[in-house]
């Protein structure tokens, strides 16, 4: 507004200037000129009128402050401005990849089977960026762009309404022109936003696996495979810079034409006496703000339609339902789901409702530097309580677990590989993974599972924590089918232990309490952390140093006791409940993780994951065993868990099944026959259904067994 002020002024001076030229110029000026510019000065003030003396002093300094305030208000409108929108748009994109990323967490597993992490990860950045321009700095753009575009034009039409008109005859050329290329440098921007998803999707593969490829010397196959989408890229980026490139000369040259034909004109109105020069040259410079805007509004629909687009995918995202989901009239509370209701969680509820944060325990429960101290406060009993190694019992007589019992009724399932099996009912014979399977798990037994590689033993389990929902047939827990239980529910019964485990970038006590120990969300909470850790920083390192003393004192021995003590001085333990990290401690016992947890420099507190402390395959495994164990589950899972562990662990393990039996359900799949002594029972299990089961001296006894020709091919190995 400043400036289309300045502009009409302008042009009412340059007119009046003009008139006084001519004639000389005001009394007493030196020359002309010097009038003309002395005019020129005091015209905005005075609309043209002639003063002098005191009166054409004040008129100055009135336009000068005129003109200041008016320039205060203008940046203190753009700094306002500028920080709101500034801020809605961190706001804006932080929240939306909030929702894209619980969106995800929801999605089934077979989603991620059919989509590349990286690409995923890709997405929530990329499509949120594209969102975000059109609502913060579009919308910033477009406020600018219409109110100029409709002041010029106003202003164009109270000028001259005749060569306004000729003026908007090449706003339609523009606009038709605009939307074309919109299409097509929108779809080139998505097409690029896909090749850099998939270039970051390679980078992630190969990273993750670079053991793998050099071990098979890949690394220039590697190169060349990423080369090549990084050039496709590139030439889509140049079609997309050309694209642009062209629509915007093409777009300049329309308006120049245009602006040219309208000097044409005006000029000839102007010799003809029908439009004064300062008119003239005012609509002028209204056209040009016109025409700025113009060029603005083209800018942002091509912008607003890439996001458009980009918003499409993102809603596809949002708004995508997980292939598996509970029945609304069956999400009840697990004392409506029949014998699920003995179930209690695995720590007490005055852990529960603290989440496990200790400001939420009272002083008196508090251990050392403020963690609580009493196991027994928290009610409930762990699967693991009392010392395992001094064989303790493994459930507390308090709200003892019942183990769960597991069925599988005529179970038939296919992996999705493109066609809907599901719709199209049964397909070839080869395509099926299980084959009719009806397999029964008693409560309290050890189930091992055993047979040839891909029979489908993996599969069962997938399936009986409805990672993956099957095309006939049904699995119950409890005789309750797993199809209505609440998937959340039903897994915080069961514990799982992968062959290949993966470890989170956390502390070993973390990832032993995974999805036990929750993080605040809340951000004062963290910020009020942040300001309590800077406060202890000096008390902390006084107890660092402390401690490594004490531990450089210590001998290495992984008992228990010591290693509960070493943990209970370790700074970090302020930020735990004392029953809680007792229990870690016991599991990581029990999974004969201590013997290696104890020479790491920082014990359970030591950051491992990648990209930190480098563990062994066995490491790693053990470290799965107890985060399993810790979970007190009715039905424990184990998928070839002994296949990274040397004799001393797996020999812990088959004393760990032990002491589990009668008290949880265990299934257990594993290569090593050797490891099966534990098992009240044997499956075998062989292309997709079950052919033999029994204990094992049954199986060697029995008339062309199976599970003896399994041991016989594999000594012959």
């Amino acid at each position: 507004m400043l400036g289309h002020m300045l502009l009409l002024h302008a042009g009412q001076v340059f007119d009046y200037a003009a008139a006084l030229a001519a004639k000389g110029g005001p009394q007493g000026s030196s020359s002309p000129l010097q009038g003309a510019s002395d005019l020129f000065l005091i015209a905005g003030a005075t609309q043209g009128a002639p003063l002098e003396g005191p009166q054409k002093l004040k008129s100055l300094l009135l336009l000068d402050l005129r003109t200041a305030a008016a320039a205060a208000v203008e940046v203190l409108g753009s700094v306002t401005r500028d920080a709101l929108f500034s801020c809605a748009r961190w706001r804006l994109v932080v929240e939306m990849q909030k929702r894209l990323f619980a969106s995800l967490l929801r999605q089934e597993v077979a989603f991620f089977d059919a989509n590349s992490t990286g690409t995923l990860a890709s997405r929530i950045v990329n499509d949120t960026e594209d969102m975000q321009q059109v609502v913060t700095s579009g919308a910033q753009q477009l406020l600018s762009a219409i109110v100029n575009a409709s002041v010029g034009a106003f202003l164009m039409f109270r000028l001259s309404p005749q060569m306004a008109t000729l003026g908007m005859l090449a706003v339609p050329c523009v606009l038709v022109g605009t939307g074309g290329a919109a299409r097509a440098i929108g779809n080139l921007g998505l097409l690029q936003n896909d090749l850099l998803a998939n270039i970051s999707a390679i980078a992630t593969e190969v990273l993750a696996n670079v053991n793998t490829v050099k071990a098979n010397g890949a690394e220039s196959m590697e190169l060349q495979r990423y080369n090549a989408c990084q050039d496709a890229s590139l030439r889509v980026l140049k079609k997309g810079i050309i694209a642009e490139s062209f629509f915007k000369q093409a777009k300049q040259l329309l308006l120049l034409a245009t602006d040219l034909g309208l000097l044409t004109f005006g000029m000839r109105s102007v010799v003809r006496g029908g439009l004064t020069i300062g008119r003239f040259m005012s609509f002028r410079s209204y056209l040009r703000k016109f025409y700025l805007a113009l060029d603005a509004l083209t800018d942002i629909y091509k912008d607003m339609h890439y996001s458009l687009v980009a918003s499409e995918r993102y809603f596809e995202l949002i708004d995508r339902n997980p292939n598996i989901q509970t029945p609304q009239n069956k999400q009840g509370p697990p004392e409506t789901l029949g014998a699920l209701g003995a179930l209690r969680t695995p720590f007490g509820s005055q852990a529960a409702a603290s989440c496990l944060d200790p400001k939420a325990v009272d002083a008196q429960g508090r251990g050392p530097h403020g963690a609580p101290s009493q196991a027994g406060s928290l009610q409930g009993g762990s699967l693991l309580r009392g010392p395992i190694h001094q064989g303790g019992e493994l459930f507390g007589k308090e709200g003892r677990l019942e183990p769960a019992s597991l069925e599988f009724r005529d179970v038939q399932f296919a992996y999705d590989t493109g066609a809907d099996t599901a719709q199209k009912g049964a397909p070839n014979n080869h395509q099926w993974i299980l084959k009719g399977l009806s397999l029964r798990v008693r409560p309290g037994e050890v189930l091992a599972l055993v047979g040839p590689s891909g029979a489908g033993k993996s599969t069962i389990v997938k399936l009986a924590q409805r990672f993956y929902d099957p095309q006939g047939g049904g699995v119950y827990l409890d005789g309750l089918n797993i199809r209505d239980l609440d998937s959340l529910f039903l897994r915080k019964q069961i514990a799982f232990v992968e062959q290949q485990p993966l470890l989170f970038k956390r502390s070993i006590a973390d990832n032993i309490a995974y999805g036990l120990r929750q993080i605040q969300s809340n951000t004062d909470s963290w910020i009020e952390h942040a300001e309590a850790k800077q406060q202890q920083q000096q008390l902390q390192q006084q107890q660092l140093l402390q401690y490594e003393q004490q531990q450089q004192q210590r001998t290495r021995e992984a008992s228990y006791e010591s290693e509960l003590a070493r943990t209970m001085l370790h700074p970090d333990a302020a930020a735990w409940p004392r029953g809680l990290l007792e229990e870690v401690v016991a599991a990581a016992a029990a999974a004969n993780a201590l013997p290696f947890i104890s020479r790491l420099p920082h014990g359970v507190f030591t950051l491992c994951g990648d990209g930190a402390a480098r563990l062994s395959g066995g490491q790693i495994q053990r470290i799965a065993i107890a985060r399993a164990l810790l979970r007190s589950p009715r039905l424990l899972i184990l998928d070839e868990a002994s296949s990274s562990l040397d004799a001393e662990s797996e020999a812990a393990l088959a004393e760990t099944l032990r002491r589990l039996k009668g008290k949880t359900t265990v299934i257990t799949i594993a290569h090593k026959l050797s490891s099966l002594r534990e098992a009240d029972r044997i499956a075998v299990i062989e292309d997709g259904r079950l052919v033999e089961e029994g204990s094992r001296e049954d199986l060697l006894q029995a008339a062309n067994s199976k599970y003896r020709q399994l041991l016989l091919d594999a000594a012959a190995a």
